[in-house]
């Protein structure tokens, strides 16, 4: 992408960007507010004080919604910069699903060209507000003090609770084996555990995940409306109807060696 690109095409360039890390920001938030409360997001604030800089700010941040929002006025958190979310998932919530989507974005969004700088307030509703001036295309200078560390969530999860109480251990496992070997069939086996077609669509067109988490994402669902004691053989009646005989046999190894038969 070069400089004399027209300025209407690297506009809309810029709104594809922002709208992928808006849907990124919105799973992140998912998954770690249930778990970032109290002392955790003040250990957090404390963390990135030397961002913030204000204390009144600082104040108002009530969730980890409200943190994220300080850090992108502060310019440290953007659509090609989740150095943030990433530093939180790996420290604090350690939920290997949403490193690996925070991972899988950030090489993709390195792969492309960066934008030129242009007036984008120009191209929206607040034309002629005091906002209408370019916005800097720098980055904020990193200041975190040396006496804080990121905090460790106590009680952190493989995924965001759902309805029906959080994943179990060997849960975990079987979705995270099916997860790894479902590839692009992971639509028909949602549609076998009565996954809405609306709800499939809306996890395929989340451009930032890769298969393994849409599979996962559509997992959880399921997960979700389904009574803990029967979930296993819903899913292996739904992996047959699927024609993957092979992966019933597998959550059979996995409960057998569970001793949960």
């Amino acid at each position: 992408m070069t400089r004399d690109m027209d300025p209407d095409l690297i506009h809309q360039n810029f709104l594809s960007r922002q709208s992928r890390f808006s849907e990124l920001k919105e799973h992140f938030i998912d998954i770690s507010g249930p778990h970032v409360t109290g002392e955790v997001l003040e250990s957090l604030k404390e963390y990135y004080s030397g961002i913030i800089q204000s204390k009144r700010d600082k104040d108002r941040v009530k969730n980890i919604a409200g943190l994220l929002r300080i850090l992108e006025r502060r310019d440290v958190l953007r659509y090609d910069s989740i150095e943030p979310l990433k530093e939180i998932a790996k420290e604090c919530i350690r939920d290997r699903i949403l490193i690996e989507t925070l991972t899988c974005y950030d090489a993709e969004i390195k792969t492309e060209l960066p934008l030129p700088a242009i007036n984008h307030y120009k191209y929206s509703a607040v034309e002629g507000s005091s906002q209408s001036s370019s916005r800097s295309q720098t980055h904020a200078v990193n200041f975190y003090p040396n006496q804080t560390s990121l905090p460790v969530v106590p009680y952190a999860t493989p995924s965001a609770p759902t309805s029906s109480g959080p994943v179990s251990d060997v849960q975990e496992r079987v979705f995270q084996r099916l997860s790894e070997n479902l590839g692009k069939y992971w639509r028909d086996l949602a549609r076998f555990l009565n996954v809405k077609e609306c709800e499939i669509d809306a996890i395929n067109e989340k451009t930032y995940l890769g298969t393994k988490e849409k599979a996962y994402e559509a997992l959880l669902i399921f997960k979700s409306r389904c009574d803990s004691c029967n979930w296993k053989i819903k899913m292996q009646q739904a992996l047959e109807k699927a024609r993957r005989k092979d992966l019933a046999e597998m959550i059979n190894e996995i409960m057998l060696s569970d001793n949960l038969f």
